[in-house]
């Protein structure tokens, strides 16, 4: 817990005076008398020097924890504003998400401070507890896995090249590092802001260059010396990870092969039939969605053809279109929820005459769809029976849905075909329901049963 105790060195000076008198008089008719007075005074000075404890934390070790703060030295008041705490903790290795609960209170310096986390709501005897209206709420936090923490690629594309020339390559993948660095035959790659912009350089020694879109994509230009033909050996370095892409079984212009399977440098460069592949949603605000489109055959800027592109028929403006790699698409366009297929047709032309098209269908990626269920872990029961049971969900726009049933369990959408849900009950669910936030729409699934063992500390932690 930081921070575990902060505190000033306070020089602490007490200066203590004691006085007291006392006086009588005493007089005659005559005019003879006595008078006295008796006066005395104490003073002790004392100088200290101690620390002053302002914030401390408690609950190290525990699952309930928290931090105390209290006025600064010199002062008689809490200041406001925030206050920034750290805290690490120790998680099952397989958990997907941790759920934490907080709340906040208020009591006299002169008051006992809660001791656990429920006393802040019932507070035992003696204690006086005022609660902060209003703050109790619950965080869910994902937490990086091994496949976070190293990254996977598992699409490439690419037009070849004659030997000697520049090629663009398109690599998809997951968990790409800020810090990765690229190697080509051995050589690194120069880290580049924006390829769009980039100016020829007549640096020899450096062949080519790369860059990050997110943590999904990297593009990289690079040129070989005329001699070489086929491809060469593409090499990630990343903080957590180093591997050579070329054995990797991926999807290569949208056929499942290996990479080194698919020349990048040929002297016959043959021209591939125009096919659609795959379409994926990288966004979407509403209805208004920006996808890639991936297939072979797209024209470039040395063809002299021009493309059009259709979904359910409607013409995608030519701003709304980039060619980002030889055959990959980014593509804007606006789609309602309710329609229930996304048909894509590319139709290429040359002096606005149709020269070939191709056509394919997608289940809409906007609507709320279920396709598989299955049980990841089932904890053993407790004392009152309960077992908690982890459920993976994959379908479509699960990011924007809530669940319906079994009640009282919180949806954790890892993207949008997949999401986990978690609930504690005493007897086994057979069927979930989640509904589209949007359109209220609900869908239900069976459940398929886990054949594995169970396995404790599964998906969310409290």
């Amino acid at each position: 817990l930081i921070p575990r105790q902060s505190s000033l060195n306070v020089n602490d000076v007490q200066d203590k005076v004691r006085s007291w008198s006392i006086a009588a008089l005493f007089t005659l008719i005559s005019g003879f008398g006595v008078k006295g007075s008796y006066q005395q005074q104490r003073e002790l000075y004392s100088q200290y020097l101690h620390q002053e404890i302002y914030a401390s934390g408690f609950g190290k070790g525990e699952t309930d924890f928290g931090w105390t703060f209290g006025p600064l030295p010199g002062t008689n008041r809490l200041a406001p504003g925030l206050r920034t705490t750290y805290a690490i903790l120790v998680v099952p290795d397989d958990a997907e998400a941790i759920q934490l609960t907080a709340k906040g209170c208020y009591f006299s310096r002169k008051d006992f401070a809660p001791a656990k986390f429920e006393d802040m709501t019932n507070p035992p005897q003696g204690f006086n507890l005022q609660m902060v209206p209003k703050t109790e709420k619950t965080f869910t936090i994902p937490i990086p896995n091994a496949r976070d923490n190293n990254f996977y690629v598992t699409r490439a594309y690419y037009h070849a090249v004659k030997p000697g020339e520049q090629i663009v390559v398109s690599l998809h993948g997951e968990a790409f590092s800020s810090q990765i660095g690229v190697l080509v035959n051995g050589v690194p790659l120069v880290r580049q802001v924006s390829l769009a912009q980039l100016k020829e350089t007549e640096d020899a020694k450096i062949p080519g260059y790369f860059e990050q879109i997110g943590n999904k994509q990297l593009i990289l230009t690079f040129h070989l010396p005329s001699t070489f033909i086929g491809t060469p050996n593409i090499t990630l370095v990343a903080p957590g990870r180093a591997a050579d892409i070329n054995d990797f079984h991926l999807l290569v212009n949208s056929k499942r092969r290996r990479l080194r399977e698919v020349p990048m440098f040929a002297n016959a460069v043959q021209d591939a039939p125009l096919r659609i592949g795959e379409l994926e949603i990288i966004s979407q605000n509403s209805t208004q969605v920006v996808a890639y489109l991936s297939g072979t055959g797209f024209s470039t800027t040395m063809d002299d053809l021009d493309e059009a592109i259709y979904v359910n028929d409607k013409l995608i403006g030519s701003k709304e279109i980039s060619l980002i790699a030889p055959n990959l698409y980014r593509l804007e366009f606006t789609m309602e929820q309710n329609e229930a297929v996304w048909q894509v047709r590319i139709v290429q032309l040359k002096n606005k005459v149709p020269v070939d098209a191709d056509r394919k269908t997608f289940t809409n990626l906007l609507r709320l769809s279920l396709t598989s269920a299955k049980v990841l872990s089932a904890t053993p029961a407790d004392k009152n029976g309960n077992s908690t049971t982890t459920i993976e969900l994959i379908g479509t726009n699960l990011n924007y849905a809530a669940v319906e049933f079994p009640r009282d369990t919180i949806l954790l959408p890892a993207s949008s075909d997949k999401a986990y849900l978690q609930f504690v009950s005493a007897m086994p669910v057979t069927v979930v329901s989640i509904k589209d936030n949007a359109t209220n729409r609900i869908v239900s699934i069976n459940v398929s049963a886990n054949t594995t063992s169970p396995k404790k500390g599964r998906a969310v932690t409290k």
